[in-house]
């Protein structure tokens, strides 16, 4: 399937390319985010065949680039997959270099080398033909189309250079390509003056290439970096350096090296009573195997490097282990980087057309925290009634395309033919990201595409393009905006850095960090979807399949957002049974969904401040068998306290929950919780009557 897709993709952009339609995105982008995933998609072919993969990236490289991050890393992942293919043994090392750079772009060179078969000068003549390979044995014995080249040769040229080949037949080859690049706003460099000047590295490695790039990176963040080839070298230079009383204090070592591996080095640093002060041991592999890391904690080294080593992320791992001290400005990785807007951003004020009430709070928090006005609507409809009343109200309208009513797309239909020659920016928020949805959304007349769930840099990439500065808009059309929000003050709650099936830290940074509001929305699920599976049982019991899909479609969106990414992903394969009708499915994936959600839900409720919060259920409750008795009479007590609306429903509900828990009733089990704590006794008794209908439970009085 892979390779099919492959070949389908392959065949799909080489047709673009011969047709004039492939169009190169111009966005921010990070060099080392492209870099990094090309490691990851590579690593595993590498490792199979105990290839090195190596990045070498001097510090004058510029990294916050404005070009086309996809295509970049299209024709990086086919040279470098080329490379892997066609070598049996030793590495493949990635260099950039900087050609001409100014303040406004730069062009680079890339180069990707490998020590694998080469080609001869005939093979490489037709090298960039469509089509195309170095000889007729080369699909039989490697696969492929012979297309990966000839699209990144138009790539290449589309960026502002061309692809060069250098090869001997047995002596490997030399790939390079040139490009340009805008440049972003200037960043702080990577280390000060006077960062980590007194830090001492010693680098253990026997791949020559691995050694000079390690300490040309280390060297770039001003340390003073010593290279050895070999475990017994490093304890001699180790030793010498003690007995000048010039310790070194860190040393990144190879793992697999000859004769004495890195796992016996370090365990040899540490027993030698020559060296006076036992450095911090970085151990470096291109290799991930996790018998290796664990060895290494126990043998006390403090950290674990993957080859290719990003020097980001050799930086971060430097600082965190050394606490910070030393360092006075931390570059963060791409990863957790924040984005910011630009300067004629904070005071616009923007229109959000969004049915769902978690993400109405996502948009209006990440909104707010970049200092835009919002007014959230529920509907096409109210979005329409809203910006004809005054156009020139809203910079933007950020518009949701499935919602009641009146969906997105014929708001903006509508929008366009009332407006005229009016130019209001509408932007697409949806779930559905497959090409043929944003097209549907460009052809309604909308300028942008935001997938959900919202990614804060793809939120400030459009909000950047799109948003005109004040200057820009004439006086004439300026007028009084709508009141601002009040900031939403939240209570100061922790929130836990683990709270499974939610990823915090990836939550947190689609939200820009703001754990405040992440605990609010995830108490928000709690209370929005708390009744989700019992609501889903009862459409399918009606029949009703487009409510049904429209509800699992509401929780899939939401899901994403919070990143309960196991519940997405059921959620995603649940809506796609319901569009086409997969009737007979629907049973076993509605099972699967159910024990997700009472993960959910029960992480959702451990976030309150109730003091009658419920206590665990015991581990031993669903091996228990099933008390009909018990659980009956428990229940008659929790009904005839419900119709009282006695507040002792709630210190009756958790007896009825533990003898009932873990018999397919999870889920509306939780919904009575959160039900509970609102004081909604009747939805909790039309739920309690669910359940016992389910298991079944007779009610009698006595």
């Amino acid at each position: 399937a892979s390779s099919l897709l492959g070949i389908i993709n392959d065949i799909l952009d080489f047709s673009k390319i011969e047709a004039g339609k492939l169009d190169l995105e111009v966005i921010p982008f990070d060099l080392m985010a492209v870099l990094d995933n090309i490691s990851n998609f590579i690593c595993l072919k590498a490792e199979e065949k105990a290839i090195e993969i190596l990045f070498s990236v001097p510090s004058e490289v510029p990294t916050k680039l404005v070009g086309d991050p996809l295509r970049l890393g299209q024709i990086l992942l086919n040279l470098v997959s080329n490379a892997v293919k066609f070598t049996e043994s030793g590495e493949v090392v990635v260099s950039i270099r900087v050609l001409e750079c100014d303040d406004r772009e730069a062009k680079l060179s890339f180069t990707v080398r490998d020590t694998g078969i080469g080609m001869t000068g005939e093979q490489m003549l037709r090298l960039f033909e469509s089509f195309s390979q170095a000889d007729t044995s080369t699909t039989r014995r490697f696969g492929g189309t012979g297309l990966g080249l000839a699209i990144s040769n138009r790539l290449a040229a589309m960026m502002g250079g061309s692809l060069s080949v250098e090869s001997e037949a047995g002596l490997g080859s030399i790939f390079t390509f040139q490009a340009r690049f805008g440049l972003q706003k200037e960043i702080p460099p990577l280390v000060g003056e006077t960062e980590l000047r007194d830090l001492r590295v010693l680098v253990v490695d026997d791949n020559a290439v691995a050694r000079e790039i390690l300490v040309e990176c280390l060297e770039s963040m001003s340390l003073t970096v010593h290279a050895v080839s070999g475990g017994r070298e490093a304890i001699t230079e180790l030793e010498r350096a003690s007995a000048e009383q010039r310790d070194y204090h860190l040393v990144l070592l190879d793992w697999q090296m000859p004769g004495m591996d890195g796992l016996k080095t370090a365990q040899a640093i540490s027993d030698d009573i020559r060296i006076a002060q036992t450095p911090t041991i970085l151990m470096v592999s291109a290799f991930g195997r996790e018998e290796v890391m664990a060895n290494a904690e126990q043998l006390g080294i403090q950290g674990f490097l993957i080859k290719p080593v990003v020097p980001s992320v050799l930086f971060e791992t430097i600082v965190s282990v050394f606490g910070g001290k030393q360092v006075a400005t931390v570059r963060r990785s791409a990863n957790t980087e924040q984005p910011t807007v630009d300067a004629h951003v904070p005071g616009a004020f923007i229109l959000v057309a969004e049915d769902n009430e978690i993400n109405q709070q996502v948009a209006e928090e990440l909104l707010a925290g970049f200092g835009i006005g919002v007014r959230i609507v529920e509907n096409g409809r109210q979005a329409v009634d809203a910006v004809l009343a005054d156009p020139s109200a809203y910079d933007a309208v950020f518009m949701d395309v499935q919602m009641p009513e009146m969906d997105g797309l014929e708001a903006t239909r509508f929008l366009r033919e009332k407006l005229g020659a009016t130019r209001l920016p509408i932007i697409a928020m949806t779930a559905h990201a497959m090409e043929s949805e944003r097209r549907k959304c460009f052809e309604s007349g909308m300028d942008d595409h935001i997938a959900k769930p919202i990614d804060p840099a793809q939120l400030v990439a459009a909000l950047n393009k799109w948003l005109l500065p004040r200057a820009a808009i004439a006086p004439a059309e300026r007028r009084p905006r709508p009141p601002q929000p009040s900031a939403v003050v939240y209570a100061e709650d922790q929130l836990p850095d683990h709270l499974p099936p939610f990823d915090i830290a990836a939550a947190l940074r689609r939200i820009n960090g703001n754990r405040k509001l992440l605990r609010k929305l995830i108490i928000g699920f709690g209370d929005t979807f708390a009744s989700t599976i019992s609501d889903f049982r009862r459409l399918r019991e009606e029949g009703a399949i487009g409510e049904m899909e429209r509800l699992v479609h509401k929780l899939k969106g939401v899901a994403g957002t919070l990143e309960a990414v196991e519940l997405f992903e059921s959620a995603t394969v649940l809506e796609a049974a319901c569009r086409d009708r997969h009737l007979a499915d629907l049973p076993k994936m509605e099972t699967a969904l159910e024990g997700l959600m009472a993960l959910a839900l029960t992480a959702a409720q451990t976030l309150r401040r109730d003091p009658n919060h419920l206590s665990p259920v015991p581990a031993d409750a669903v091996a228990r068998q099933l008390d009909v008795e018990a659980a009956g009479a428990a229940a008659l007590t929790l009904r005839n306290l419900l119709n009282k609306k006695s507040f002792g429903a709630r210190k009756a509900f958790p007896d009825f929950r533990t003898l009932v828990w873990g018999r397919e009733c999870d889920c509306e089990l939780e919904a009575m919780a959160v039900a509970l704590d609102k004081l909604d006794f009747a939805e909790v008794g039309r739920l309690l009557a669910a359940v016992c209908e389910r298991l079944p439970l007779t009610l009698r009085d006595n």
